[in-house]
């Protein structure tokens, strides 16, 4: 595992360096290998999955140099994984896929936050939070999914980094934290944002 943190983003299964000019721009590489003739995507890429490589491979050096996240010598990975699937690439070097992922304990909260895109700031709440993600409600605004959003709230600490994983219905948005929040924290944090939007509709 090479980079920093996790990260999540839609797959583009890739066979050849034929199919290059299909990669889009945050999508998580999935290859069986990359040599030289893959380098044109490495700019491009929010991650990259190969099912053959070590330390000393074409993909991690590359990965390391542009400072990708990486996993290198994933068996099965070119079947376990589909173009369009979200996935995360973990850490601790797993790999997930978000059909797969459990549902886990979440904290009801309904607390406004303002949410720091690329070229602006939008008012929006906070639903189900957990120490992964949350549950993100935005009102004439589209977001896309694999953007990466700041959330944050003036009346209380912290500043989320995120990554919009899921859309459901229009305005609802699934995100992942890109650092795992511990659950008590989780719990501090949410209960101050949640005292502080019960106060504003008080007032």
């Amino acid at each position: 595992m090479s980079g920093r943190g996790e990260v999540a983003g839609r797959a583009r299964v890739m066979r050849s360096a034929d199919e290059i000019d299909s990669f889009r721009k945050g999508e998580v590489l999935v290859a069986r290998f990359t040599d030289p003739s893959w380098t044109p995507v490495f700019p491009l890429a929010g991650g990259i999955v190969t099912e053959v490589g070590g330390w000393l491979s074409h993909a991690a050096i590359q990965a390391r140099e542009c400072d990708i996240n990486a996993i290198v010598g994933a068996r099965g990975a070119m079947d376990a994984i589909e173009t369009g699937d979200l996935v995360c690439l973990h850490a601790d070097g797993s790999i997930e896929r978000f059909g797969d992922r459990r549902v886990e304990n979440r904290i009801a909260v309904r607390a406004q936050v303002l949410v720091n895109r690329e070229q602006e700031i939008v008012n929006a709440h906070i639903g189900d939070f957990s120490h992964r993600g949350a549950l993100l409600l935005v009102t004439g605004h589209r977001l896309e999914v694999g953007e990466d959003v700041e959330l944050c709230s003036p009346d209380a600490p912290g500043v989320f980094a995120a990554t919009i994983v899921r859309n459901g219905t229009p305005g609802a948005y699934g995100i992942m934290f890109r650092e795992r929040i511990d659950r008590a924290l989780a719990e501090v944090l949410c209960a101050q944002v949640s005292e502080v939007s019960a106060r504003a509709k008080s007032a």
